[in-house]
């Protein structure tokens, strides 16, 4: 039996009207995510409980750039951002709890990939609604880059 997917219909679904079209960059930076660090990421890496951008043996670690990210939570995808050698060229690092930063006014999500919702927790991404409900947050992350993708 196929799982049930939220109630919102794909019609309605529609990107922000009057948002800035992403930039070539950002489109580089959707692909890289897509098709390399996030396949490498193992699933079980991340799981449905919202909490931390990283963890270390169930604690917050304070050197995010030293290892890879290790952590249960959609959160996880900015985590291993600050962490991916890419992204990290382009000057993304992390505060003392993992998560993502960047010098300047907007988030790592908008710089990166021209979508600040995209870290947002389950439910709170347009394209969430066309995910059956109980799909991993390691699917839904994917799910999530390849709409982004599909948006100008």
């Amino acid at each position: 039996m196929e799982s049930p997917t939220n109630s919102a219909s794909p019609s309605r679904l529609k990107p922000c009207e009057g948002k800035a079209m992403k930039t070539e960059q950002q489109r580089k930076n959707l692909e890289e995510a897509l098709n390399v660090m996030w396949p490498s990421v193992p699933p079980e890496n991340v799981s449905p409980s919202l909490g931390e951008w990283r963890h270390e043996t169930g604690m917050a670690i304070r050197s995010a750039s030293s290892s890879p990210p290790s952590c249960g939570t959609i959160a996880c995808f900015g985590g291993w951002c600050a962490w991916w050698p890419y992204f990290r060229e382009q000057g993304v690092s992390s505060d003392g709890s993992g998560m993502p930063i960047t010098s300047g006014y907007l988030g790592v999500a908008e710089v990166l990939f021209g979508d600040a919702r995209i870290f947002a927790g389950r439910g709170a991404y347009v394209s969430d609604a066309l995910v059956p409900v109980d799909t991993s947050d390691h699917d839904l992350v994917t799910a999530r880059l390849k709409y982004a993708l599909e948006q100008p």
